[in-house]
């Protein structure tokens, strides 16, 4: 953008000295610093960067280490909005050596969940603030003069003087605490190791907390709310043994004395890894023993395994630019996995991987809209951008394939050498290929293996038919590769990307493990039968589309033997790809219908999940607010999708009920993952409007919402909302308001209530849910629930109101979560333009809105090639 600048190699700082006194009443703050820089050329000028606050002093000092010292003063001091930055200017040029650097400045608290910011909490029905901190990516310069790049690693050592009845917080342990005149109190920390500007953290509050030493030694403690630390033990246990099983994944001790996990009222993402301080909002992080659902624990436990491989995989070493987050965040993803499903394998936590991650990534990378996973990053502001499927799920799935694919022990080995090489200091991704190169014992270069999984956007479908042979020994295939789009290839953007792809092709019995490295290229296949079924990507390790031939498709869902030995993520995978190919055109919506219906009586959870994923989907497609009337397709079309969702749905509602039942169900086949199941299935019948799943809802609800199991809880709201008319919306209102209700209540009656099919409801919730009573990270949530129910009001409702979300919610993630879930309301070509014209013109566009308006195209054109053989099928 105009204006940006990258920060100059020629000053680096050393060690931050910090002091920060910050004033809860009148939401402000002042600081003071020393900065210990190395000069290594001559310069007339310092620059670092600084938003948003005011710098009053500074001088420089001469740290040459024999006792001299000259002082100097900059003859000015000048700031650039368009560089974030802040010029100290000098009357003669400061010769390479060593300074310090000293600052006062004061700057505000603010409240847009960036920099140094303030969250609100109730005590003792007293309202009160804290003073929190959100760096990443570039918001240290919110709070103190830095240099506020990845690369420029430096300690930190921090004070910070707080009101008496306050607790602080940083990224290290307290070295003295001393209390002054005033009620006040100074906490000095210890200095941390050398780390980047977006890790440090500082924050006061109120809290209680649980502590424990950790498996290997460490101080771990999780804070909480005032009155709140029970909720904090499942958060304790998973920290106390997940620091550990790092330790001996990567070969390095975690590096600091204590290990922080504290929950933050009002928080803009899940957690963010500030090391030794990790912060999260309170939903990712308390957990009830007795009300929680297990997909609150596995959310839970998987955030905090998340940012604790942070603690190596970030913060111990840390990429070199924004380009290469993916460095960060899809290591993280990957491994938080290995860290859960060590704690607790009988969630299966890998299917949820392949059904959740790997799905997430392979549905965002296959639209025209999407970005290599290492993309180029230009100025700041790009960077939030980046922070999406692609550098998290898609980077954590390519990750898991080159496991895969050189074993897992020598995949770790390369890491353990990456980690340690660079440790303290940054890396790009090239270094990481090195390192997992040689550790393959030179059987494997991995920068050529990998370059086009990250260097390029998409991924590869891989079209696969059989070539008739005399062999009865043998089959011989044809494998095909050309770039996956979601709907169909755009003109004049034809993809000839080669990817070196691993196929892992299952029997049954055995896996054959062959590379593809060519656009077309013929593979040979051993055999007993030329009939037998194959699938081709197993475990669903490969990021890839499979299109299997219609008769390498039948084989398999036609056959209950195929369908029973594939049960698992490998079913998982047939449907997902039959249904991809369906949505795209290459295939007829009936052969991913048939599939589907080949799975009834499955029960693992992972299928059942993405059966419900793929046909709630179609149904929405095909569904009209209430006050459109649908033709006659349409309405066959719900219909006959509803009547597979009840006949593959209805059968495990029968067996397994809404709880556990020990006088009708067996007590030895009972799992923990049972009832996540249940909620699946009782909340995928109620979108196919089963009278007899509403009803049960709606009587749940009315005996007392606090009784109903955590799973259920959401639905139950929704259909209130739905079914009962301003009634239901104003008794889920009143849960949001409840000061006693916990959290994740408070959450899931906040979406509930944009779920309300009345117009005046629907605008009545947009102005409330903006008009201040609503947290700020909470607004998105409750826009995009409105915007799914009732998307012409809240299109309407934005156009009016769009400069005053642009004034009080910083970002683009409010007025994103509107026209993001327009769709598939909003699902012709004119609209798609309508949009598209109007995020221009008033300068919002983002990718994500680009994304938003390419799926609004989509849907116009599934509809036009799908609509007309859909409903023939189901008339059929």
């Amino acid at each position: 953008r105009p204006g940006f600048r990258p920060l100059p190699g020629s000053v680096r700082p050393l060690l931050y000295r910090m002091h920060l006194v910050p004033d809860l009443a009148a939401f402000t703050f002042s600081g003071e610093q020393s900065v210990w820089i190395q000069v290594s050329e001559p310069v007339a000028e310092i620059m670092c960067h600084a938003k948003e606050i005011a710098i009053h002093e500074a001088s420089l000092t001469d740290d040459d280490g024999e006792g001299k010292r000259q002082q100097a003063r900059p003859e000015s001091i000048a700031f650039d909005e368009g560089a974030e930055a802040v010029y100290f200017k000098f009357k003669r040029a400061i010769a390479p050596g060593r300074y310090r650097l000293d600052m006062k400045w004061t700057g505000s608290l603010n409240d847009k969940l960036k920099g140094f910011y303030r969250s609100q909490y109730t005590l003792r029905g007293a309202k009160r603030f804290m003073a929190v901190t959100q760096f990443e990516p570039t918001y240290a310069r919110f709070a103190f003069p830095c240099w506020d790049e990845p690369a420029f690693k430096a300690k930190f050592q921090v004070s910070l003087t707080v009101p008496g009845d306050r607790v602080a917080l940083s990224n290290m342990p307290v070295s003295a605490r001393r209390e002054l005149p005033g009620r006040a109190v100074r906490y000095d920390f210890d200095a941390s190791p050398t780390m980047s500007t977006y890790l440090v953290a500082f924050i006061v509050g109120d809290f209680d907390f649980v502590s424990a030493l950790s498996e290997n030694g460490v101080r771990t403690t999780v804070y909480t709310p005032p009155g709140k630390s029970l909720m904090g033990r499942h958060a304790l246990h998973v920290a106390s043994k997940a620091l550990a099983y790092y330790e001996d994944s990567f070969g390095i001790k975690y590096p600091l004395p204590k290990s922080d996990l504290i929950a933050i009222p009002d928080f803009d993402a899940g957690a963010m890894e500030n090391w030794g301080a990790v912060t999260y909002r309170e939903t990712r992080l308390l957990v009830d023993g007795k009300m929680s659902s297990l997909a609150s624990k596995i959310r839970c436990t998987r955030t905090v395994c998340h940012e604790l491989a942070h603690m190596w995989f970030g913060n111990l070493t840390t990429m070199q630019w924004w380009t290469h987050l993916w460095l960060n965040e899809g290591f993280a993803r990957f491994m938080e996995f290995g860290a859960v499903d060590r704690l607790f394998p009988g969630w299966r936590v890998w299917d949820n991987f392949v059904q959740q991650v790997h799905g997430l990534a392979l549905s965002l990378d296959a639209l025209v809209n999407t970005h290599p996973i290492e993309v180029p990053v230009n100025a700041p502001e790009e960077v939030e951008e980046i922070f999406d499927a692609i550098s998290y799920a898609k980077g954590a799935s390519v990750i898991r394939m080159l496991s895969s694919y050189m074993s897992h022990d020598r995949f770790m080995s390369g890491v353990k050498q990456y980690l340690t090489k660079h440790q303290y200091a940054n890396a790009v991704t090239a270094d990481l290929w090195k390192a997992l190169s040689k550790a393959s014992e030179g059987n494997e270069d991995v920068e050529e293996l990998m370059r086009s999984w990250t260097s390029k956007p998409g991924y590869p479908v891989v079209a696969i038919d059989e070539i008739a042979t005399e062999d009865n020994k043998s089959r011989t295939f044809t494998i095909k590769q050309s770039r996956f789009y979601s709907s169909q290839e755009p003109e004049g953007k034809g993809d000839d990307t080669v990817w070196q792809i691993p196929l892992n092709i299952f029997d049954g019995s055995k896996v054959s493990k062959v590379l593809i490295t060519k656009k077309e290229q013929e593979i040979k296949l051993e055999c007993k039968s030329k009939k037998d079924w194959l699938w081709f990507n197993h475990s669903m390790v490969g990021f890839y589309r499979c299109r299997l031939s219609p008769p390498l498709l039948d084989a398999i869902a036609s056959n209950p033997e195929a369908i029973r030995k594939l049960e698992g993520v490998d079913l998982l995978g047939v449907i997902s790809d039959a249904f991809a190919m369906a949505n795209s055109g290459m295939a007829p919506y009936s052969s991913a219908l048939e599939v589907a219906k080949a799975c009834k009586g499955c029960e693992t959870l992972c299928v059942v999940e993405e059966l419900s994923d793929w046909l709630c989907s179609l149904l929405k497609r095909y569904k009209k607010p209430n006050d459109v009337k649908c033709s006659d397709e349409e309405r066959a079309i719900q219909k006959g999708v509803e009547g597979i969702i009840v006949s593959l749905f209805r059968p495990l509602e029968e067996k397994y009920g809404w709880e556990y039942d020990p006088k009708t169900q067996d007590a030895g086949s009972e799992k923990e993952t049972n009832q996540t199941l249940r909620q699946v299935v009782i909340s995928t019948l109620a979108a196919a409007r089963d009278k007899k799943v509403l009803q049960e809802a709606k009587d749940r609800f009315k005996k007392g919402w606090e009784g109903i199991p955590p799973e259920y809880k959401a639905l139950c709201f929704r259909t209130m909302v739905r079914y009962e008319g301003k009634e239901g919306y104003d008794a889920v209102m009143s849960i949001f308001n409840d000061p006693n209700a916990e959290a994740l209540d408070c959450r899931r009656a906040l979406t509930a209530i944009g779920c309300s099919p009345d117009k005046v409801l629907q605008l009545k919730t947009l102005k409330w849910a903006t008009g201040g009573t609503v947290r700020a990270q909470d607004v998105r949530f409750v826009l995009a629930s409105v915007a799914r129910a009732g998307s012409q009001i809240t299109w309407e409702w934005l156009q009016e109101n769009l400069e005053h979300l642009k004034k009080t919610y910083r970002g683009g993630k409010v007025y994103e979560a509107v026209i993001g879930n327009l769709t598939p309301s909003f699902n012709t070509e004119e609209q798609a333009q309508m949009v598209s014209e109007y995020v221009v013109k008033h300068k919002i566009q983002t990718r994500k809105m680009s994304q938003a308006v390419e799926r609004m195209r989509m849907a116009a054109l599934r509809r036009a090639r799908e609509i007309k053989p859909l409903s023939a099928y189901f008339r059929g």
